[in-house]
């Protein structure tokens, strides 16, 4: 290799620290939304299925949350979610799961699109980034 190439070269042990540190934002993502689970993700909440198709009629089938209207179906995926972002820190199967983790944290946005700022976008991003 020439001097130029190595100027370029990435150093694993950087990308590895960053997969952790994502992973380790996933994982405070879902605990601070687990704390409020009932009142934003449940029928009993304050945004239940009918009114969200109601208010968002395409944006239904984009989520896995809005196939089911069931507590404990709300929860599986929550501890999916969970699971994926901890294999994701470990770094097994890295790129699936960055996938599954960003079809499951995109499901949970749009299960209740009021609660989202520009740092759920980012964290969007990121993980898309992380599949590439």
């Amino acid at each position: 290799m020439t001097p130029l190439f190595d100027r370029f070269e990435v150093d694993v042990r950087a990308l590895a620290a960053l997969r952790i540190a994502l992973a380790a934002i996933l994982l405070c993502d879902l605990v601070v939304r687990a704390s409020d689970f009932t009142a934003h993700y449940t029928e009993a909440g304050v945004l239940p299925l009918a009114l969200l198709k109601s208010y968002y009629p395409k944006l239904g089938p984009l989520s896995l949350h809005t196939l089911s209207a069931h507590p404990a179906y709300s929860a599986l995926l929550f501890i999916t979610a969970g699971v994926s972002a901890v294999l994701l820190g470990i770094g097994w199967n890295a790129r699936w799961m960055a996938f599954i983790s960003w079809i499951l944290l995109r499901s949970v946005q749009l299960r209740n699109p009021f609660l989202l700022h520009s740092g759920d976008f980012f964290l969007q991003l990121l993980l898309l980034w992380f599949i590439l």
